[in-house]
């Protein structure tokens, strides 16, 4: 622990310079209380148009991460989410986000890292990927977004697009060309004639050549779906399951969630940043299990208040096969899926028997791994157990991708 906190305090000096904050969150005047990022000084311009949220850091329940999305001038769901570089923030970044839009007709989201702009915390590198998928995980929720609709825009394992200044003053363009020698995923790279460290977006190539890279790969993904697009939706459907059962349960007032749209439906979700980042971190821990296909089972548990007893089990058993979506058809055939048990989901925690007061709730993943090796000991005779009832929400199979089952188990009532 202390080795890997010394390795994010030196790696952070040494990869993280942010500016001086150059931009406030602030209301607009129009009266439906949205948020912008309003200028602190001349030199930024404003970009009314990029609308402000806040998503809770990952693993934290009092840093807040801005988020900025510029929409395109007509609606879309192609959007590009951006990382940018290590010393600006988003009050810089905007007008380059508003000429993206206009130009690539797409939805841009940006997001300050810790420590940036507005956003809460200190810069780690142990917290990057982690608060990406944050901000990622929010989008799909917020907009309804599937993983094909999003292109990823930074530092990532993909196809890459290497950009760089011929009269680079800060980094030298050999550097650029052997970063493109080296990468395992790029493709033809862009020299920018002339163009030093900081103004490489200004040239009239730049725009065009980055739109062609997008596009063949959005065509690209959209074709062949993948494992992480299984594990991405499941993902988002197990989260706001957890959120649908915490509500229609009591488990906390009602006056703490809010009513958001998923697949199409009403679904509710908690208010509380802590609860909202408490769960989503819990399910990004999931991720690497899921992808491994070591996770066949996750169940979120209520248990009797005093007792400490469980009353009620929610479980997902899933299998994900190697070879993910076979194509766009597979991916629409898993969200009316996902749907169908979303909207099961809801009728089922309505018609049960109310629930004690303060009850308890908690999630648990069973995950596989070898059987240990130890001396055979003879066991007592097992105690007979009441049988508890099985309560069945939407069990499917999708051929050559996924195999769910959702189901509910009661605890057994017990003859006085």
């Amino acid at each position: 622990m202390v080795l890997a906190k010394l390795v994010d305090s030196i790696s952070g000096r040494l990869a993280f310079f942010p500016p001086v904050p150059t931009y406030t969150v602030a209301e607009h005047g129009d009266g439906d209380r949205a948020l912008y990022c309003k200028p602190l000084s001349r030199a930024v311009r404003k970009v009314p148009q990029g609308r402000v949220t806040w998503v809770p850091a990952a693993g934290s329940s009092s840093h807040q991460l801005v988020v900025v999305r510029v929409p395109a001038p007509n609606p879309t769901r192609r959007t590009i989410l951006h990382s940018h570089g290590n010393a600006v923030d988003l009050g810089e970044m905007l007008p380059l986000y508003a000429s993206l839009a206009r130009v690539l007709q797409c939805n841009v989201v940006g997001w300050d890292y810790r420590g940036y702009g507005c956003s809460g915390g200190v810069p780690a590198a142990s917290t990057i990927n982690r608060d990406v998928h944050a901000v990622y995980a929010a989008l799909q929720r917020d907009e309804g977004l599937t993983p094909g609709d999003v292109v990823l825009y930074g530092r990532i394992a993909a196809p890459t697009l290497v950009v760089h200044g011929t009269a680079d003053s800060v980094i030298p363009v050999g550097h650029g060309r052997t970063l493109a020698t080296l990468c395992p995923a790029a493709v033809e790279a862009l020299w920018v004639e002339g163009a030093d460290h900081d103004n490489v977006e200004d040239s009239p190539l730049y725009v065009p050549r980055l739109k062609a890279f997008l596009t063949s790969q959005m065509q690209a993904s959209a074709a062949h779906p993948t494992v992480v697009d299984v594990v991405n939706m499941l993902l988002e459907f197990w989260e706001a399951a957890v959120h649908a059962i915490l509500a229609a349960r009591g488990l906390y007032r009602p006056d703490l969630f809010t009513r958001e749209r998923l697949y199409g439906l009403a679904v509710q979700r908690a208010r509380h940043p802590g609860l909202c980042a408490y769960i989503a971190n819990a399910l990004q821990e999931l991720r690497a299990p899921l992808m491994e296909g070591v996770l066949p089972s996750a169940t979120l548990i209520i248990q009797h208040p005093a007792q400490f007893t469980t009353l009620e089990e929610y479980s997902l058993d899933v299998e994900i096969s190697e070879t993910g979506l076979s194509s766009p058809a597979a991916v629409r055939n898993m969200h009316a899926v996902l749907r169908s048990a979303m909207l099961r989901l809801q009728h089922t925690t309505t018609a049960l028997a109310p629930l004690p007061a303060d009850a308890t709730w908690r999630m648990q993943a069973r995950i596989m791994g070898p059987v240990p090796e130890c001396s055979w000991i003879e066991a007592e005779a097992p105690q007979p157990q009441p049988t508890p009832a099985l309560i069945p929400v939407r069990s499917v199979k999708l051929p050559g991708s996924l195999a769910l089952q959702l189901y509910v188990r009661m605890a057994p009532i017990v003859a006085p």
